[in-house]
């Protein structure tokens, strides 16, 4: 009998426990399940008994959404200086031309292997044409295909007055393209990464901020309606409303200063002040090496052939 007692007092403690849980449960879900037919009631305009939220709020959330699209914008334009090659498309001719001469380098690295690990060494080696490492910029193309020309012409002799401005030219275009990436890469760190964290962290505190003064409106008018076509739970229930209308109240005021402090204009205006001062820097350096660059290039002499050519022609 003792065993069947305590076996019975346990079943019955069990029970006890469950029965616990399910009111628990009840108890926490009919509100959520009050609120959530409510708001359905709301979004579907059956129900117009809504609290109004004040006009300086209302015209603080159109204000920060409207800030939030211009980051967004922004950044969808400015993402571009994150690819290298955004200032010189593909072009497939040179490509497949570079794919022919990195598999022609491969094949005679496979001829002269001797060994399995040589073999192995020579398909995942990279190119040895220095060339073939630059960047994918417009500059960097440019002195690329100038360092080619260059290195062509001299195959039949002495340098000569083009060749000679053309590895000048290779070498200053060359020095722009890196000036570009350095500008590109200031971009990115100062200027987009700061619009994306701002969409990442400010905005979305703004905006957990906002969530909270909804989930606030909402339980208070969800009371606050149950009490309207209750009277008589007025008297029990009006502590719990006051509560409500109290979280209400200071919900709003956190989310009406986090919003001020969002749209505020100083940080907006000095990230744009300051992308612009990348640029400028850039463009500075870039002139600044083509000045000197015309400069070095006038002062190239002609080629000494030519002028024992013209004097005989005389």
């Amino acid at each position: 009998m003792s065993f069947f007692n305590n076996f019975t007092k346990q079943l019955q403690s069990g029970l006890e426990e469950v029965q616990k849980e399910a009111q628990k449960f009840q108890s926490d879900f009919t509100p959520i399940a009050k609120r959530t037919a409510r708001l359905v009631q709301e979004k579907f305009g059956t129900i117009e008994d809504i609290s109004e939220l004040p006009e300086e709020y209302i015209l603080l959330e159109k204000k920060v959404d409207a800030l939030r699209q211009v980051y967004k914008k922004v950044l969808a334009i400015t993402a571009t200086y994150e690819i290298e090659s955004y200032d010189y498309p593909p072009n497939i001719q040179e490509s497949v031309s570079d794919l022919s001469k990195t598999l022609a380098e491969k094949f005679k690295g496979l001829q002269k292997a001797t060994t399995a690990a040589e073999a192995e060494k020579a398909l995942t080696s990279s190119s040895t044409d220095p060339l073939a490492s630059l960047p994918k910029t417009l500059a960097h193309e440019i002195s690329k295909a100038a360092k080619q020309s260059h290195d062509n012409l001299i195959q039949f002799g002495e340098e000569n007055a083009l060749s000679k401005v053309l590895l000048k030219f290779s070498e200053a275009q060359s020095k722009i393209g890196t000036k570009r990436l350095e500008q590109d890469q200031m971009i990115i760190t100062e200027f987009n990464k700061k619009l994306q964290d701002a969409l990442d962290k400010n905005f979305q505190e703004t905006q957990s901020n906002r969530k909270k003064v909804e989930a606030a409106r909402l339980n208070f008018d969800t009371l606050r309606y149950e009490v309207k076509i209750n009277p008589e739970k007025q008297e029990s229930l009006q502590g719990q409303l006051d509560t409500y209308e109290d979280e209400l109240v200071n919900a709003t005021t956190v989310a009406v200063q986090s919003m001020k402090k969002l749209i505020e204009p100083a940080e907006s205006v000095n990230l744009i002040i300051l992308f612009n001062k990348i640029q400028l820097q850039y463009h500075k350096a870039a002139a600044a090496e083509l000045e000197s660059l015309i400069k070095d290039l006038e002062a190239v002499p002609l080629d000494e052939e030519d002028d024992e050519e013209d004097e005989e022609e005389e």
